[in-house]
């Protein structure tokens, strides 16, 4: 009697089938096509609510800021609720911490006490909360998907531009404006546009005209920031063709500064591993996009001086506000209280320093002194803006404090995330804003999509999938034990 050989599977089971592992593997990959759409479509609505920066409000006061942003982001939240770790809520409660602290101190020490103080600072953590998440999503979402996400943004407020410049959708737009935004924060001045610019300046949608070109220009760098591109390249000409042709349909000087976040990617990809670029270029590049900056700042303001003859442009409107007014009046803020500032928020103790200022650099200086509800607002600058809140102290600890929370989530390259965020917050005001807070986390999303390009697994894992193992964990133990080994 011969043996029969035993199969290779069980008697009672039924043999593997042929297409059973392709029709597996098909589903696999269409189910992170399926995910990677839906990631694309909450990073979209991310960008364009911070874009609009459409808030639920009673009266004058928010309510639900940025309400668009908050949803995406609560999505974002829930889909990678096991990313979050026990490090992040510490440093929340250290943010917490700190802002409580300078408010006491800007209420007892300086003696000024103030509920937009304390709005603000709850306006801050509320920022933090409802802007992280997008680093979240981009650890799991696909390099093509997240430059597609962009690419998206930037045609939708490029197309809606130009349409309203053409008169086709101007009226959609100023309709939908004058029903979802303030009627203080609407911006009307066709006329004043025309003559200092020589042309009408779409708004497409956004409460003014200046968030266009901020916000284009905020997902283009930020689309170029994800290329390993050490030379003049295609993508270089595409971002600088990108930007320019928003320049021409806008008008907007605050686009310019693209182009510096452009120059420093530039020296940013000269390393060709994040290893290198920690140990060499960190520090030195951040400064130098720093006093980059700040001396471009410095020669414009003192251009601006009566006795240069000034023209209409540097005098007026939000050019005045972004470029000239901030760094005088943050010389002056500092001057009487160097340490801690005026408190987080509380703009409406910068009279006292901006009339001054307005004296000797504006000639209608006496006309804008007489409007009362305009003399606080002449800081439309968040990186100066951080410096008169909190001071050189509490500003210096509050930098310490972004960057503990973000190493803890997970940023390698905090000082690619600075060089690029720099220039970007000295187009717009409200440091504590979930706008501002917005471009800082998303180009540090870009960053990550860089880095994941660079080949390290351990700096920069890529979480296309499933949870990271304790041992590939973005911890700060992890991180500082590797840069030793390496060093």
């Amino acid at each position: 009697m011969s043996i029969q050989p035993s199969p290779a599977y069980p008697p009672t089971s039924r043999p593997p089938s042929r297409i059973g592992p392709m029709l597996s593997t098909q589903q696999v990959q269409m189910t992170k096509a399926i995910t990677d759409s839906y990631a694309v479509i909450l990073l979209v609505v991310y960008a364009i609510g911070a874009y609009l920066g459409l808030t639920v409000s009673s009266g004058e006061q928010p309510i639900i800021p940025s309400y668009l942003t908050a949803v995406s982001s609560l999505i974002m939240i829930a889909a990678n609720i096991s990313l979050l770790t026990r490090g992040l809520l510490i440093r929340f409660v250290e943010l917490v911490a700190f802002l409580i602290v300078m408010y006491i101190i800007n209420s007892n020490i300086n003696g000024w006490v103030s509920a937009k103080g304390f709005t603000g600072s709850i306006l801050l953590v509320y920022s933090f909360v409802f802007c992280f998440p997008v680093y979240l999503l981009s650890r799991r979402m696909r390099l093509q998907s997240f430059r597609l996400a962009l690419l998206i943004v930037w045609w939708l407020i490029f197309l809606a531009a130009a349409l309203d410049a053409a008169g086709v959708l101007r009226g959609a737009s100023d309709a939908f404006r004058n029903a979802v935004y303030p009627v203080r924060n609407l911006y009307i001045a066709d006329d004043r546009d025309i003559a200092l610019y020589g042309a009408y300046r779409p708004r497409a949608f956004a409460s003014e005209p200046s968030l266009v070109g901020i916000w284009s220009t905020v997902v283009i760098v930020a689309w170029y920031a994800t290329y390993r591109v050490r030379t003049i390249s295609v993508h270089t000409g595409i971002v600088l063709a990108a930007l320019a042709a928003m320049l021409f349909l806008e008008r907007s000087p605050t686009i310019l500064y693209g182009v510096l976040v452009v120059g420093g990617c530039q020296i940013l990809n000269r390393a060709r591993t994040v290893q290198a670029w920690v140990k060499y270029r960190s520090r030195r590049i951040i400064m130098a996009v720093m006093m980059l900056v700040l001396s471009m700042v410095v020669v414009v303001v003192g251009l601006a001086t009566p006795a240069y003859g000034p023209t209409a442009f540097l005098h007026e409107g939000s050019a005045f506000d972004r470029l000239f007014a901030p760094p005088l009046i943050t010389f002056r803020v500092l001057g009487a209280s160097p340490a801690f500032g005026i408190g987080v928020a509380t703009q409406e103790r910068l009279a006292d320093e901006t009339i001054p200022v307005l004296l000797s650099t504006r000639n209608d200086a006496t006309e804008v002194i007489g409007n009362a509800a305009r003399i606080t607002t002449f800081v439309a600058n968040s990186f100066f803006l951080h410096w008169i809140y909190m001071g050189l102290l509490g500003g210096v600890v509050a930098l310490w404090i972004y960057a503990r929370f973000l190493r803890t989530l997970g940023v390698m390259d905090i000082a690619a995330v600075a060089g690029m965020t720099i220039p970007m917050w000295n187009t717009i005001g409200g440091c504590v804003t979930v706008q501002c807070w917005a471009m800082v986390f998303i180009f540090a999303a870009a960053r990550l999509q860089y880095e994941r390009q660079l080949g390290d697994d351990r700096l920069a894992p890529a979480m296309s999938g499933g949870v990271p193992s304790r041992q590939s964990a973005p911890t700060i133990h992890n991180r500082f034990r590797l840069f030793r080994q390496r060093l």
